[in-house]
């Protein structure tokens, strides 16, 4: 696969700025690595690409991992000349990703694979453009081809494109360790929870009398309230479970807030003397504080708290 034949896909592809830069032999290497990974003549060169098409988010990156770079720069094949790569400078490369050369990061999908470039500072001339390697990977991290525009990057592997892939395979190993409470709505509901009619509580205790409260009953006369409230009294039903526990909770009486609690709207045997000195008519206010709001006519001091 030396060269193109004329009037290819391949040969008819539109050229990015740096490869019209290019020696003619750079340009044949550049055109058939990309051709061998099925990215050229369906899609733009990656120099071409404009800068709204490419992804800043890590989802998007491919799954690479340290054995694939090692796999890649060391032991895999170039996807057009068939000899091993044999690029031996991991060291230098992770170094220039962690001295913070690499930055500018973005993926690409094309056709199944996805394709990633960076811009890279030049390790002893820091005044020059920085250097823009590209590679193309599958989603599960097999590396398929790179490309660099130093002259070490035209034969698929050098330090710069070996930095790129520490960074990708960083962003993976972090992406990976992410927890439930960074992923933006991990535990969704399912959607079949729509429309459900919940039951409501029923409590162990018996009713209090002020649950009992009717708003209709306030315009009835004094004779329809006596006949209303029989017919509510008949209607109350007490089990002996409930009766059971709350005498197992009102033990401690006054030390206990669920005994002032149940005296709600009762006539105790303590109020019955003040009960039968009251007019029905005109009843005292305190009274009627004392039997109703039971807790908040209490008498309370400082000392007594």
């Amino acid at each position: 696969m030396g060269g193109i034949a004329r009037g290819s896909k391949l040969e008819s592809a539109k050229p990015s700025r740096h490869f019209a830069s290019s020696k003619s032999t750079s340009k044949v290497d550049m055109r058939t690595r990309l051709y061998c990974c099925g990215l050229f003549y369906d899609s733009k060169d990656p120099y071409e690409t404009p800068k709204k098409d490419w992804n800043f988010v890590p989802n998007t990156l491919p799954a690479i991992a340290y054995p694939d770079i090692v796999n890649y720069c060391v032991y895999s094949q170039s996807a057009y000349t068939l000899n091993d790569l044999k690029g031996y400078k991991s060291l230098e490369a992770y170094n220039q990703f962690i001295g913070g050369w690499v930055s500018d990061v973005c993926a690409r999908e094309v056709k199944g694979h996805v394709v990633v470039t960076a811009r890279v500072r030049h390790s002893q001339s820091i005044s020059k453009t920085p250097l823009q390697p590209w590679i193309i990977a599958e989603k599960d991290g097999n590396i398929l081809s790179a490309h660099g525009t130093c002259m070490a990057g035209l034969g698929e592997v050098c330090t710069h494109v070996g930095a790129v892939l520490f960074v990708v395979s960083s962003a993976i190993e972090i992406r990976s360790s992410r927890t439930v409470t960074q992923e933006k709505a991990y535990c969704l509901l399912p959607s079949g929870t729509k429309g459900i009619n919940y039951e409501q509580l029923s409590s162990k205790y018996p009713l209090l009398l002020s649950e009992l409260r009717d708003e209709h009953a306030f315009h009835l006369s004094k004779d329809e309230l006596f006949h209303k409230c029989e017919q509510v009294f008949e209607s109350i039903c007490v089990t002996n479970d409930q009766v059971r526990l709350e005498e197992g909770k009102t033990r401690q009486q006054a030390d206990c807030k669920e005994w002032h609690r149940f005296r709600t709207d009762r006539i105790t045997a303590s109020r019955m003397t003040a009960l039968y000195g009251t007019s029905v008519e005109k009843p005292a206010r305190g009274l009627i504080k004392a039997i109703c709001y039971p807790d908040t006519a209490r008498f309370r001091t400082k000392a007594t708290q």
